[in-house]
């Protein structure tokens, strides 16, 4: 495991950047449950490490795609220990997110701020925006 400044990176293809106004990762593996929520648990850690209350993880890059079944666990899972002070986005392919947002709408549903976008634009707007009504109005461009 290598690291990424005061946190250690959960696997070689994962890169974590401090961006103006947002912690960036980049994931390129293998798109499964227990590895996605372990890069959450390091964006988080390098979100406090860096005192940033914004997240952008892409998996843009990554193989397959999670099942509704995982996409449950990610976001309970998720809730269990995402601090709800930092607002978190996924940059996605089309062909790895759903058209009903389940994803989105489960963790919403346990109190996170989250988002799912089909391109980068957006997805920082969202993240970047200032107000909720700011990203009320987004929500609906990030994807289907």
């Amino acid at each position: 495991m290598h690291t990424g400044g005061d946190y250690p990176l959960p696997a070689e293809d994962v890169v974590i950047t401090n961006e103006n106004g947002y912690v960036l990762c980049r994931f390129a593996g293998k798109l499964e449950l227990s590895p996605l929520v372990d890069v959450c648990r390091t964006i988080l850690a390098a979100c406090h490490a860096n005192q940033q209350t914004r997240a952008l993880i892409d998996v843009s890059k990554a193989c397959g795609q999670l099942n509704v079944t995982d996409r449950y666990y990610h976001a309970e899972e998720l809730s269990k220990f995402w601090d709800r002070r930092i607002s978190l986005a996924f940059l996605c392919r089309p062909d790895q997110l759903l058209l009903d947002r389940f994803w989105e709408i489960v963790s919403r549903n346990r109190g996170l701020q989250t988002f799912m976008s089909m391109d980068m634009v957006t997805a920082r707007e969202w993240l970047l925006a200032d107000s909720t009504t700011e990203r009320d109005a987004l929500d609906h461009r990030g994807g289907p």
